[in-house]
């Protein structure tokens, strides 16, 4: 059985991102020498949101061909394209992006195991990795407190999805 395409893709919501973003600077993991990677940036929203907001280097890594395309139009309009690179391809063919950045994001929930654990070993030493995969209960052991944030297919009004904050150096 074919699964319907819309039911994997989600965002988080700009209430959620916005809550995500000061947690890092509260917490000093985000500066002018940091560099982030969406994987699975969709629209671009997010890469586009952190260019503009903190004016570093930005990565959107998307498979989807339609978005990435719309992605591309997107950003257009930010004052801060030149800090955006858009790539329409799988994370397995940018690992050099993702091992050179600082924090990675993704809502990998229909990742299965064996690609979390190839994105997981792309990763650096003192990267921030933000994640929404429960199949990465494999790492819990580097699991910092989960950071409570809203995605847009939750409806229910207090209901929450965590993002994990992981250290690989402390592996």
């Amino acid at each position: 059985m074919e699964m319907d395409r819309n039911l994997i893709y989600g965002e988080l919501t700009y209430k959620g991102l916005t809550k995500l973003f000061k947690n890092l600077e509260e917490n000093n993991q985000i500066n002018s020498n940091s560099t982030f990677v969406d994987i699975g940036s969709g629209y671009g929203k997010i890469v586009r949101w952190v260019a503009e907001m903190y004016n570093i280097p930005c990565y959107g890594i998307e498979i989807d061909k339609e978005k990435h395309d719309i992605a591309k139009k997107i950003t257009k309009w930010s004052h801060v394209r030149e800090k955006i690179l858009l790539m329409n391809e799988s994370f397995v063919d940018c690992k050099d992006i993702i091992k050179e950045s600082t924090i990675v994001f993704t809502n990998n929930v229909m990742f299965d195991l064996a690609l979390n654990k190839e994105l997981w070993q792309s990763l650096h030493d003192n990267c921030i990795f933000l994640h929404n995969s429960p199949s990465l209960k494999i790492f819990s052991s580097v699991h910092n407190e989960p950071i409570n944030l809203k995605w847009s297919w939750n409806k229910e009004k207090d209901k929450t999805s965590p993002i994990y904050k992981i250290n690989t150096k402390d592996v």
